[in-house]
């Protein structure tokens, strides 16, 4: 193969890998508003973020788990990490950090 080729190729092979982890983040911010929303929290910044990748085996067929961080508010005025669990494109967890009681004074 011509090196031009190698080239095409290798950026349409980014623009693709682009696209899916675009598809995927959008996925995973609409999941992430609708939990926060169950939850009466705030989803702060309106944002989330990959944290980790990795291969995963579900209903037998690979996949990728893939974990993203995500910032709220259960007061308001305070600000904590959440964690959503992805496998497969599909909400497996959410995991809350403890509840802290807002400090006196804070309403």
């Amino acid at each position: 193969m011509s090196n031009a080729l190698l080239g095409l190729l290798a950026v349409c092979l980014s623009v693709m890998v682009w696209r899916g982890y675009t598809r995927t983040r959008e996925r995973a911010l609409a999941i992430c508003t609708r939990v926060c929303a169950q939850e009466s929290v705030q989803l702060l910044d309106q944002t989330v973020s990959l944290n980790r990748a990795r291969p995963q085996l579900g209903a037998g067929r690979p996949c990728l788990q893939l974990w993203f961080n995500f910032e709220f508010s259960r007061y308001g005025t305070d600000r904590e990490v959440g964690v959503l669990i992805l496998e497969c494109g599909r909400l497996t967890t959410v995991v809350w950090p403890p509840i802290r009681q807002p400090e006196p004074g804070q309403p």
